[in-house]
């Protein structure tokens, strides 16, 4: 585990999971690099689209929703 640097929450890591972001307009591919629980972080291949309304799909009906900070 890592300790996160001046995150507030431990980071689990290395965490490699393919994952889909989803956004009103598309569904990206990307790697869950870690996860902890107050963020995540991924390895995109696109770029995002400019939009606040965002979700990740883990598997198995697994949706969570997200907002871009970084």
């Amino acid at each position: 585990m890592d300790s996160g640097g001046k995150r507030g929450a431990t980071r689990v890591s290395p965490l490699l999971r393919s994952v889909r972001v989803l956004t009103d307009s598309a569904q990206m591919l990307c790697v869950l690099r870690d996860i902890s629980a107050t963020g995540l972080r991924l390895k995109l291949f696109h770029p995002l689209p400019a939009t606040l309304h965002m979700a990740i799909d883990l598997g198995q009906g697994a949706i969570h929703f997200i907002e871009k900070v970084w």
